[in-house]
Parts: structure tokens; sequence; C-alpha cells
């Protein structure tokens, strides 16, 4: 008897340390969930998982009746400040008889490139006021650039605490990007990571992990970043994530749309492509000619027709690609390629057969595979609704039916129109599901024939006005450029350039923008591409370049640079000279 009581003894005290980090971890919570919320907010949505109460300069912001604000976005308080912004926030209780939809997803959900002011859930919520003649409709944007599958369950079980009508889910870029990429290829790195993160002692620790080092892999490579099976672990987790939300939102007998993503695959190339046949010379052979094809072709324009004169020269690469295949079928990079010579041959049919080969043969895609996309329809077919095929609707719009830069901004984040045509896409199938509304209750009588141009007035919103946008974000990341050096600078200045690309895809005049790419090639060293944009500036509008003149030619190392490229900015253009 004194033996088991020892051994009683002895197995309390080795428990006595969990116990007691789980009693601290409780209380942490606890702490921390008070200081978070306001003391009259309900104890149930103390713990929510992404869901906050708005706070603005300390005070915790309220609607005009008096309740608090719950949002997942920290800059949503300030936002709610612009009269044209879109809706990210809203009260814990919804209000009687009204009509709440929350859109649940990541940087296409959130509306990069037009965000605050639009993205397709503010679309949405126009269109449904005007067709049903209501005010009382609300459509929350819980999208956040970054989020993936790990954490959408956790943003949807805490707005089903908050009394939606219809949850709208947009998602599958980010399966294979960090940090959900560290969960596909360490799983168990992943969970402690996320468990320290989560905690309430680490909160309470004021604790932060250092910031990972983004992995940039090569583009052509002999050897893939990440295996088979790390990628089969992302298709779990993204169908297993999408049948969690299903899940709850049955047991809450909240209807779900499962969106099928689309991306720019006429455009943007494949992320990662892998030689694997042949000695090492020869794959290194290949992976050089690829690089130069892919420098000549692809980013050639499609439009205008191709002179006769070309015709050779695209015939001939098409045919080099073509044997390249022929000894290794899955280089992802080659079939694009193909895809670009094809349809600017006219043959748009096998072009997108090539693209859509290359995205299936991406080892590294940064936006929804088409794989992703059969997980998506596969998680609505079982939850016993209709996939919201986003890409089949983006295919009907396009020209020739290849999705490209008439509408997106970049690899995969729609363009104005591209939001408009999600919108479309998931009030026809609202319509079709009859939950919302009945069909007889949604006039399209209400909209104009030009509905495009009338939504995106009343919400004052335009591709040119969100393109300025676009380039103050490149101004502001080539100032921070400017004080840096080495592979710091680079990146900057890459990050700079490619929001003036995006603005160029918004608006193609858009003269600040070419300012900014050439001010770019100018610390760059790169004189031909330096005064090629300061050209362009000229052209369309050099009075663009009376804000930044002065600012310019004080700054002693912009000057230096300029010089160095032949070029001197002043308040009506850009002077070239001759001479450095």
């Amino acid at each position: 008897m004194s033996r088991q009581r020892t051994w009683l003894g002895r197995g309390v005290l080795a428990l006595l340390p969990f116990f007691l980090l789980a009693a601290s971890e409780m209380a942490a919570r606890l702490a921390r969930n008070l200081c978070e919320f306001p003391i009259d907010v309900p104890l149930g949505l103390r713990f929510l998982q992404r869901i906050r109460v708005l706070d603005e300069g300390g005070e915790f912001v309220r609607d005009a009746a008096g309740h608090y604000l719950l949002s997942n976005h920290p800059e949503a308080g300030d936002w709610r400040r612009e009269p044209s912004s879109g809706r990210f926030a809203c009260t814990a209780g919804k209000p009687i008889g009204s009509l709440r939809i929350f859109c649940l997803g990541e940087s296409t959900t959130f509306g990069v490139g037009y965000a605050p002011r639009c993205s397709y859930s503010r679309f949405l919520e126009a269109r449904l006021s005007t067709l049903l003649s209501r005010e009382d409709v609300e459509v929350v944007n819980t999208g956040v650039s970054g989020y993936d599958s790990a954490c959408l369950p956790e943003v949807a079980e805490d707005v089903l605490l908050l009394g939606p009508d219809l949850l709208v889910v947009y998602a599958g870029h980010n399966e294979l990007k960090d940090p959900n990429l560290v969960r596909v290829e360490r799983p168990l790195a992943f969970a402690t990571m996320r468990t320290l993160t989560t905690s309430g002692l680490w909160w309470l620790l004021g604790a932060d992990l250092p910031p990972r080092e983004r992995r940039r892999p090569e583009r052509v490579t002999i050897e893939s970043l990440i295996d088979a099976k790390a990628r089969d672990r992302s298709l779990h987790y993204f169908a297993d994530s999408l049948r969690r939300i299903a899940v709850m939102a049955r047991r809450r007998d909240v209807p779900v749309l499962f969106c099928v993503p689309t991306s720019n695959l006429g455009a943007e190339g494949p992320y990662q492509s892998v030689l694997e046949r042949g000695t090492e010379t020869e794959r290194n052979a290949r992976r050089r000619r690829l690089l130069e094809l892919s420098d000549r072709f692809e980013h050639r324009a499609i439009d205008p027709p191709l002179k006769d004169d070309d015709r050779p020269e695209f015939e001939a690469a098409l045919a080099e690609l073509d044997s390249m295949l022929a000894v290794d079928r899955g280089i992802a990079l080659a079939h694009f390629l193909r895809g670009r010579l094809l349809w600017r041959l006219r043959r748009p049919q096998e072009a997108w057969e090539a693209f859509q080969r290359a995205a299936e043969l991406d080892r590294l895609p940064i936006r929804a595979a088409p794989d992703h996309q059969k997980v998506v329809r596969r998680a609505a077919a079982e939850s016993g609704t209709s996939a919201v095929d986003v890409d089949k609707w983006f295919r009907k719009q396009a020209k020739d039916e290849i999705p490209a830069a008439d509408l997106f901004i970049d690899y995969c984040h729609p363009n104005l129109l591209g939001h408009w045509l999600i919108a479309d896409a998931i009030l026809d199938a609202i319509v079709s599901l009859g939950r919302i509304a009945p069909r007889s209750a949604f006039d399209f009588g209400n909209e104009p024939e030009e509905a495009f141009h009338f939504y995106c007035e009343m919400l004052e919103v335009s591709e040119g006005r969100s393109a300025l946008l676009r380039v103050q974000n490149a101004v502001n990341q080539l100032n921070n450029a400017r004080a840096e050096t080495g592979e710091k600078r680079d990146r900057l200045l890459e990050i700079s350039e490619q929001f003036a690309d995006s603005a160029l895809q918004m608006e193609t005049r858009c003269a600040q923008a070419f300012l900014v790419k050439g001010l770019v090639a100018a610390v760059r060293g790169d004189r031909a591409g330096a005064r090629s944009a300061f050209g362009e500036v000229n052209a369309i509008d050099g009075s663009v370049c009376a804000p930044y003149a002065d600012l310019l030619s004080k700054d002693p190392q912009f000057s230096e640079w300029l010089k160095g490229v032949g070029a001197v900015v002043e308040r009506h253009g850009i002077v070239l000279t001759e001479g450095e």
C-alpha cells in the first residue's frame, strides 16, 4: 500500500509542472481577453480567435447605435473614416431582419490593389442593395493577405457566431507559400510555432518570432524545393479546411458558397520549373536555353497580329520548345512559352491547353493550381452546394477565353473588372440558391445596361485612382531602398518596380508609374531602361514630374544616379542628355 502511495505521489509530482503550465496558460488567456475587450462585451465573444473589437487611438469603436464593432483587420477603425471605404467590420448582433454575408479568403478577397475602397465584396453589397431595394444589406470583408487553409476555419468559426445568412469562401492561392509552406514541409515544426504564438503566455511575455527570410527558389532548376509528398499534403490540408468550414456552417444552418479561384495563366508564367531528364550537363544547357527563350518571348505583346516577317522566328522557337519537351515533358516554363507563342500565332485553344499544362506542372505554385481548383469543386459537391466557378466566368469574359492582363493586375489579383466578375458569379449563385431571397425578389430592371461603370461611379472607384495608390506604394519602397545597400536594396527596388508595374496594369498610360520605373532603373545603373521609361513620361504627361523635381534635385544620391543615366528631372518633364 505504501509503495502504491509512493508511486502515486511521484506521478502527481511529475504531472504538477504540466498542471501549473495549463493553469498559467488559462490565466494568461483570461488576462489577454480582459485587456483586449471592453468589460461589457459578452463572455461568449471574448474567446474569438481572429475577430477583435476595433479600437481607434485606445478607444473602442462603436456604431451609431452604440454597439461595438468587430473585425479581423486592425486597420478597419481607420478605414471607417474614409467615406468610400468598403465594409470590414460589423456588430456582434445582427440587426433584426437584415441580410448579413461574410466573405472569407486571402488577398483577392481583401482586394489587393484596390483595398480598402473596393473588392468583389463591395460590388456584391451594392448590387444586392440595388436589386433587392434594401438598405440593410451587409457584405463583410474578412479577407486578409496571406491567409491560408490554417487560418480560414478559425475565421469561419468566429463569424458563424455573428449571425451570417451566407458565407462566401474564395481561397487557394496561398497553400504553397510561407507560412503555410512550413506547415506542408515540416508539420511538427509548424504546429509547435503555432502553439507558441497563439498561447496566452506568449502574449503575456510580449515575445515575437524572428522574421523568416523569404525563400526565392530558382525559376528553372534541376531540383524541386518541395517533394511530391509535401505537395499532396498541401492538397489534403486545403480539402480538410474547406470540409471543416462546411461542417461548422451546416451545424448552424448557414449556406456556404465555395468559389473556384482563378489566376493570370496567360501572362504570368510558372514559379518553379524542374528539369529531370538527361545528364546534369545536358540539363544545365537546356536550362540556359530556356531562360534565353523566356527573355525573348515571355513578355512579348499578344497584339497586334503577327507580321509575316516575324512568323518564322516564332515558329522556329515553337519547334525548339517542342523538341525540348520531347526529351522532358515536365518542364512547366516550356509549356508556358509554347502557350505564349501559340497565342501570338492565333491558335488560342492550343495556347490555353499549354497554359493549363504549365500550371499543372508548376512545382511551387504561388497561386491556386488546377489541383486546388478540383479540391474546391469537390468540397462544394460534398457540402451540397454548387461551386461558384469564377474560373469559367473569367474565361467567358477574357480575350480568346484566356484570362490574362485584361482581367488581372498581376499573377492572381483581379483588376476592377475582375472583381466585378467575381461578384457577378457569386450573385448568380445566390439567386440560384434561393436561400437569401426568392428569384422573383431580384429586380434586375433596377440596373442600367452598363452596370459595371454605373457601380464604379456609385462606389467612387476607378483604375486611374487605384493606379495612383499603387504608385504611392512604389515611391515609398523606392525611398526605403535609397537608404539601403546590397541585397536589401535590390529587394526593395524589385518591390517598388512591382507596384509600378501593377499600376500600369490598371492604367496603361500612368505617367507617374513610368517615372518610378525610370528612377528604379537609374538606381540600378540601367541607362537604357531608365531613358526608355523617362521617354514614356515625357510622351504621356511630363508635368507629373513637378511634385518630385525639387526633391530629386536636392537629394545628392538621386542626383548622382540620374546623372549616371543622362537625365535631369525638371518640373515640366525629364531632360535627357547625351553624356553621363
